[in-house]
């Protein structure tokens, strides 16, 4: 765009002074028999080009730089979803960690009334991980988050609050929450794995 900018100025300008010098003239040149309608019907067929060429390389950059920006703001949105989905799982972990027998028996369960169907203490236990479901989900709708990679998540859910709600219901029933708690983390380890490899690029 720079080059043809130019080139047409110089051209423009070199016309201009051979014109106002009268430097055919000088030269033995008969001006008065050059035809100038031609001339002046190719400058303006030139500038006409000049300017379609300028046009459609500002435009074209325009359209490169808006495509680049939107490519950023995926990658940008995506690396987002990924990192709200390994928290979840980590802090899933770390709950697990937390309903320890020590912690269950001694902490947990003396708070609860299991005469009562209010289990708030539980509730609030398996919902915690996921405070950032909505977030998750509209990354989920915008494409961001595969359909495969949201089904797991939600499976992850489901059997993370079945095994909160078994650890802590049935505390002396190791023989129920064990079996979950292993699958459970299998799951976990899996999914933070597989976003370790996307996180890396591979």
């Amino acid at each position: 765009m720079r080059k043809t900018a130019i080139a047409f100025i110089l051209l423009v300008s070199t016309t201009t002074v051979l014109d106002y010098a009268n430097i055919p003239s000088l030269l033995g040149l008969h001006v008065s028999n050059m035809n100038w309608s031609f001339y002046t019907g190719f400058l303006n067929a030139v500038a006409v080009l000049a300017v379609f060429a300028i046009t459609y390389k500002v435009l074209t950059g325009r359209e490169v730089e808006i495509r680049e920006k939107e490519l950023r703001r995926e990658e940008n949105k995506q690396k987002v979803s990924l990192l709200l989905l390994n928290d979840c799982y980590e802090d899933c972990k770390r709950y697990i960690d937390l309903l320890n027998e020590e912690n269950v028996n001694n902490y947990i369960v003396p708070k609860i009334d299991f005469d009562s169907t209010d289990l708030g203490i539980a509730v609030n236990f398996s919902t915690a991980p996921f405070v950032n479901q909505d977030a998750i989900a509209d990354f989920a709708k915008d494409g961001q988050i595969p359909e495969d990679r949201i089904a797991r998540y939600y499976a992850i859910k489901r059997k993370f609050e079945e095994y909160v709600n078994m650890r802590i219901t049935l505390f002396d029933a190791p023989h129920f929450y064990v079996p979950l708690r292993g699958g459970l983390l299998r799951l976990l380890n899996d999914e933070i794995a597989c976003i370790d490899r996307l996180k890396a690029g591979r």
